[in-house]
């Protein structure tokens, strides 16, 4: 049986790590696109971890920042 404390120390890596993804995207971003404007930045906050994962991976070929984003 999971305690109380084990559960939100799980939620706190997990947030950890989504947090990590971000950053770690944010950078590939500028470094390969430049600035990244803010609308986009909004998204990466707002974003799980799996649609991070599906635009780092766009971001490999993507000849632009919009087609990383895309729907």
């Amino acid at each position: 049986m999971t305690t109380m404390a084990e559960e939100w120390l799980e939620e706190g890596r997990a947030e950890g790590m989504v947090l990590g993804e971000r950053q770690m995207l944010l950078s590939q971003l500028e470094r390969r696109f430049g600035t990244v404007p803010a609308g986009y930045q909004k998204r990466l906050k707002q974003a799980d971890s799996d649609t991070l994962l599906e635009w780092g991976r766009r971001l490999l070929s993507a000849p632009s920042l919009k087609d990383v984003f895309k729907q």
